[in-house]
């Protein structure tokens, strides 16, 4: 019984560790401008 905790216990801390990896930068849609990284406060726009 012991056994079956010790490996439950061990897959529900490394199940979220495993998921919250960083996959790639954002990449954004077909046919849009890459907005990042932004600059704030926006150089292009007039006070």
């Amino acid at each position: 019984m012991r056994r079956w905790t010790a490996w439950l216990v061990m897959l529900a801390i490394a199940v979220p560790l495993v998921a919250c990896g960083k996959r790639a930068p954002p990449d954004p849609p077909p046919g849009e401008k890459n907005t990042y990284p932004k600059f704030y406060p926006n150089p292009n726009e007039q006070p």
